[in-house]
């Protein structure tokens, strides 16, 4: 039954694609047009494979081109071609999983379909199944259907090799922004709009991005009751919204009558998001979460995480928090979903609600830099540097022979530690005289500073003297 309006309409479904080729039938959503087509390119030949997302509602077809060596994005319902990111830039869809199936493997393909990936992570977060799950039951799948075919060595390499591509695609979109992809995407083809409403896909309005960064050190608070933004207790911004990276249907609201102040959804809508996007001062190693008000009534929810490169951490659930590696920049993600009979169900998802006498901060999160990274070695002991010339024997190394009553030798150190920055294939060292008598007198040193430029254990230049311009010279000569 489908109903448009007060008019009902008998709509039977159909997954016979003998019967939806028919030229008497012919009709049908995107699982009709799905099925048809992938039915017609098999016995073409071509290996199809059905795509879908997971809680979307939504499904279309993908054929594997052998000469490109790739899967090729198909939708017959919309008439579009090889344009996976149609569904996230065109129809605004707020993408979580997606998984492709084939007759012998199932596969994510989540991150094919967005070039948001920091919210497509988010956007996972706030589902049923988390991704670890979700992986873990495609995984189960695929052992199933290899025991179930008896799947042949040939045919599992040939499927891996498949997937190394796919998976460089889907990291080369994370390079991707949507300003950058450059192509005009439309909605829907052939919907109308109070379809549209209902699957959530009608957005007139524009996601409005101020396009602020936050240049952060150790400390980073809100204040919603004056609505102000303080980094590093020494600079303040008024407008939390206005110094969001961007945000989507969502505002900030102060109760008079209640003497409250809080971020929330707008008026009807069935969500909302911020993103605050973070620059760090210097690499950070850590945080640690110090206060977030949130509240919550009925179905209402609130999502908050903070997103690196490399990981999503749920910032509801971890206080403290230590970065896989030192991060240089984040972003921070208010999501704001639920919904229920109330005609208030948009208030029933806030963030930062405090009173508006209230001096304190509603939001306030600290990070810890990470130590100082030195992209050299100090060795000084003749076996130390030995053992590192055996470890590294094919790289140019560069030995800083040095003594701390030496002004030149200070004055050429900060070169040295610059140089070793830029210059990340080549082995820098450094080394005492004074305490490494051995490594001197086996090399000959009879000046400070002196630099050996060394490769398989043979010195292929000396430099003496703080020359900056001899030991650049020198490293573009034999690195």
């Amino acid at each position: 039954m489908y109903k448009k309006g007060t008019e009902s309409y008998n709509f039977v479904r159909y997954n016979d694609p003998v019967k939806l080729i028919q030229p008497d039938h012919r009709t049908g959503r995107c699982g009709e047009f799905a099925n048809a087509f992938a039915f017609l390119a098999s016995v073409m030949g071509f290996e199809v494979r059905k795509v879908s997302t997971v809680y979307e509602d939504h499904v279309w077809v993908e054929i594997y081109s052998v000469a490109q060596k790739r899967w090729i994005h198909y939708d017959p319902c919309e008439n579009q071609h090889d344009m996976p990111l149609v569904y996230e830039l065109g129809w605004k869809k707020e993408m979580s999983y997606v998984v492709a199936v084939q007759a012998d493997l199932v596969s994510d393909v989540s991150k094919k379909y967005s070039v948001q990936h920091q919210k497509l992570a988010l956007n996972q977060a706030t589902k049923v199944i988390r991704y670890d799950e979700y992986m873990s039951i495609l995984k189960r799948i695929n052992l199933q259907l290899k025991q179930k075919y008896n799947l042949s060595t040939e045919r599992v390499n040939e499927l891996k090799a498949r997937r190394v591509v796919e998976n460089a695609e889907m990291k080369h979109n994370s390079t991707l922004t949507p300003e950058s992809v450059g192509k005009s995407y439309s909605g829907r083809q052939n919907a109308d709009e109070e379809w549209l409403k209902n699957r959530g896909e009608f957005h007139p309005e524009t996601v409005k991005s101020p396009g602020k960064y936050l240049h952060v050190g150790t400390k980073l608070t809100y204040n919603s009751a004056k609505d102000k933004i303080c980094i590093d207790d020494e600079i303040c911004f008024t407008g939390f919204l206005s110094h969001a990276l961007k945000y989507k249907q969502v505002f900030r609201k102060v109760e008079s009558d209640w003497e409250k102040a809080y971020i929330s959804r707008v008026e009807d809508a069935a969500h909302g998001w911020v993103k605050l996007a973070i620059k760090f001062k210097s690499p950070a190693k850590s945080l640690t979460v110090r206060k977030i008000l949130t509240f919550e009534k009925e179905a209402g929810k609130v999502a908050i995480a903070l997103a690196t490169d490399t990981e999503i951490i749920n910032l509801r659930n971890s206080t403290t928090h230590k970065f896989k590696n030192p991060v240089t920049e984040c972003g921070i993600y208010f999501h704001f979903y639920g919904e229920s009979e109330s005609d208030v169900s948009w208030q029933h998802s806030q963030v930062f609600r405090q009173d508006l006498k209230d001096d304190n901060p509603a939001f306030a999160i600290d990070f810890t830099p990470a130590p100082e990274e030195k992209n050299y070695h100090v060795l000084n002991s003749k076996s130390e540097i030995d053992q590192h010339l055996k470890n590294h024997p094919e790289k140019l190394t560069v030995i800083d022979f040095f003594a701390t009553w030496c002004p030149p030798c200070r004055a050429i150190a900060p070169v040295f530690e610059r140089l070793a920055t830029e210059n990340k294939t080549v082995q820098f060292i450094k080394t005492d005289v004074d305490q490494n008598p051995d490594s001197s007198q086996f090399y000959g040193i009879r000046a400070m500073p002196t630099f050996l430029f060394l490769k398989n254990g043979q010195v292929l230049e000396t430099v003496r003297g703080a020359n900056e311009s001899a030991i650049i010279n020198a490293i573009n000569k034999h690195k």
